[in-house]
């Protein structure tokens, strides 16, 4: 059971609860096991703490924000695959500013109190304006997101050798053969 509820609870359901029930059959040497699932309620994203981004002037509010395409304050958080799904953008976002070696080190949705309050106090917090009441009793879940910045590397491209059968033409491309 516990392979099932962790399944359950990847994909938003922190609350699962999985029991087993088994039949056995003595006589036809034959078992019938079954699994009742009840999946509770999916949390809402009530704050994303960003930690290891310093500097504002790199990553403004709406880039960080923008780059949680699955993952929204306020919503059903889908699970950690979107919340994955989410960090790959995190990190082509920088990439797409010259930070190419930054990393996700990790992203986690937390439901703990004592494991939250850990992050009292740090990193780039948002929170989730005008929750419900209705969201906040199926409950309410932090992600924190862990980043490596890199330094930042400017290139400078000055020519772009071409060679093969490739010919480039202001106005069109075509391929010679």
């Amino acid at each position: 059971t516990g392979a099932i509820g962790e399944l359950v609870r990847s994909v938003g359901f922190f609350d699962v609860n999985v029991s087993l029930e088994t039949d056995i059959d003595e006589g036809k040497k034959q078992a019938e096991v079954t699994f009742a699932i009840s999946e509770g309620k999916q949390f809402v994203v009530k704050e994303l703490i960003f930690l290891g981004t310093n500097r504002a002037d790199i990553e403004p509010e709406y880039l960080l924000l923008n780059s949680m395409e699955r993952t929204r304050l306020g919503k059903v958080y889908g699970g950690q695959h979107f919340l994955d799904l989410d960090a790959e953008n995190i990190e082509k976002m920088y990439r797409e500013r010259g930070y190419i070696t930054t990393k996700v080190e990790s992203a986690a949705a937390l439901t703990d109190p004592a494991d939250i309050k850990k992050y009292n106090g740090k990193g780039r917090r948002f929170l989730a304006e005008n929750l419900s009441e209705k969201a906040l009793k199926g409950g309410t879940v932090v992600i924190v997101i862990k980043i490596k910045q890199g330094k930042k590397i400017d290139i400078e491209i000055e020519t772009v050798d071409v060679n093969g059968k490739i010919v480039r033409d202001r106005s069109e491309e075509r391929r010679v053969g």
